[in-house]
């Protein structure tokens, strides 16, 4: 179950900051989150090695950690959310 939590914040985080990384995070990022693609499938695709898709995973999600900690646009969007929600 943390995997599915852990790729739908990659998702939010993704929609808010995705085009501030390289292409080619993004289309890993992509892949791995909207596909649904293995590490290996990734990696077969884009014709990189297994440990380059690993890499690239954990230099992309610590560099949208970071714009969100800067930035904080998901956590603004979420609490606007909420408080939308207890106006209805």
């Amino acid at each position: 179950m943390a995997d599915m939590e852990e790729r739908v914040e990659l998702n939010y985080l993704l929609d808010f900051y995705g085009p501030l990384l390289t292409e080619h995070r993004q289309e890993l990022l992509r892949l791995y989150c909207e596909e649904d693609l293995s590490q290996q499938e990734i990696a077969d695709q884009l014709n990189i090695t297994r440990q380059g898709v690993f890499d690239t995973l954990a230099k992309a999600k610590r560099q949208l950690a970071g714009y969100e900690a800067k930035l904080g646009l998901v956590y603004r969007h979420r609490a606007q959310a909420r408080a939308a929600r207890r106006c209805l």
